[in-house]
């Protein structure tokens, strides 16, 4: 069965707004045997819609359509729903209690009579209840194609797809298909193609491997699809960990485990340590890496943002005449960082980052791209050099992911 997902919204085709609808509902598919063949893009006017839905129907089985189901007079899915499918609006009475529930108990401003609109419902739909909002999701079915609208705010289109949609649409595969994500830090995409091409010329029909590369990491994406899940399951393992064993020294855990932050810090927890931060060019986003893991206090016991030269002497209390003689982006000065962060929190580990993200140059004349990363333990105080090319995004994560990848191999050690 092909799917086609398309979303509707002009926000979307000016990029005001990242299509985060369509990547949720692709995995959520994913979940019960549908792949995404098509997903496509059109904007809030009616001649717009009415030819992504011809497009869409000429070649997809199951259609899933986001967007323009709002109270406003911009929002026009269902008047394109009615021309489509030869229909009309008419009240729902069920739909009009609830608007008028949300607007009694949970919505604080009076109801407008452009809320109530949203109870006009074309008649030939399925109405797919929306517990979080007054967008009803609904299912049309013609010519043996299935046809589901869906609100575009977020929060609401994942109740209605999870509540009211997915059980409905569970019975149209038996295919199962999984994926596990290898995640890997400090090798580019071919040396690692080159590490596993034995375990890659081994893969069955069935088992396939995506390489993603991006900032410093690459994500190994393996697929299985198979009718029998416990197949499925079996080909994730046995090959996930062959490639794993040829990546040891690179391979940082499963994307389906949380990624190498949680990893880190599920790392420090089982050797009690903790770990502190000290930032300039990274600009705190080693913290926030850190911070966004839930229960992360109980080993992440500061973060440091020492942006401003001026910054490492008052608060860190580095030497002027150390930054005069190495230049405030250097080993010795990453290397102080990291110890008097350490020092003053109490962490059992800290890192820290100087460096020039660009564009332009600041207090150093060192290259655009040019990072130093420093840890310091209990038992010593290291920095490395790195240049992480020209583009400003680019060095701060590159830098971040690089510092995260250092505390990781530091604290295994321990």
């Amino acid at each position: 069965m092909k799917v086609e997902l398309l979303s509707i919204g002009d926000e979307l085709l000016i990029g005001q707004v990242v299509n985060t609808n369509a990547s949720y509902i692709a995995a959520q598919l994913n979940t019960i045997g549908l792949e995404v063949a098509y997903i496509s893009v059109c904007g809030d006017s009616h001649e717009a819609i009415i030819e992504a839905l011809q497009t869409a129907h000429k070649r997809a089985s199951l259609i899933l359509v986001t967007g323009g189901l709002g109270p406003t007079k911009d929002d026009l899915t269902k008047e394109a729903i009615c021309d489509f499918f030869d229909d009309r609006l008419e009240e729902n009475k069920e739909v009009l209690a609830h608007i008028m529930h949300l607007f009694e108990t949970h919505i604080q401003t009076p109801i407008r009579p452009a809320n109530l609109t949203q109870a006009l419902l074309p008649s030939k739909a399925v109405v797919l209840k929306n517990g979080v909002g007054t967008a009803s999701g609904m299912w049309f079915e013609r010519d043996k194609k299935i046809t589901v609208f869906l609100p575009g705010v977020p929060r609401e289109m994942q109740y209605v797809l999870e509540h009211e949609l997915l059980d409905r649409l569970g019975g149209l595969s038996s295919l199962s298909i999984r994926h596990r994500t290898l995640l890997t830090y400090g090798l580019g995409e071919s040396a690692i193609a080159e590490r596993i091409d034995a375990v890659v010329s081994d893969l069955p029909d069935g088992l396939s491997l995506a390489y993603l590369p991006n900032f410093g990491r690459v994500r190994l994406r393996l697929t299985a699809k198979d009718h029998d899940q416990k197949k499925v399951e079996a080909l994730l393992q046995v090959f996930g960990d062959r490639i794993a064993a040829e990546l040891a020294d690179i391979y940082f855990g499963d994307e389906e485990q949380g990624g190498l932050a949680p990893q880190l810090l599920n790392l420090a927890l089982q050797k009690q340590l903790t770990v502190a931060s000290c930032e300039s060019c990274t600009g705190g986003r080693i913290a926030s890496y850190l911070t966004a893991i839930p229960g992360a206090s109980s080993i992440f016991v500061s973060g440091l943002v020492a942006y401003q030269t001026a910054q490492k002497t008052q608060l860190l209390g580095i030497s002027p005449e150390l930054i005069e003689t190495y230049s405030v982006v250097s080993t010795e000065v990453a290397e102080e960082m990291a110890q008097a962060t350490r020092l003053k929190t109490g962490a059992s580990i800290a890192v820290s980052t100087t460096g020039n993200a660009g564009p332009e140059k600041g207090d150093s004349d060192v290259d655009v791209g040019t990072v130093f990363i420093g840890i310091s333990t209990e038992e010593h105080t290291f920095a490395h050099e790195f240049n992480f090319g020209n583009l400003r995004e680019r060095v701060v994560e590159k830098a971040s992911l690089k510092a995260l990848e250092m505390l990781y191999r530091e604290i295994a050690k321990k």
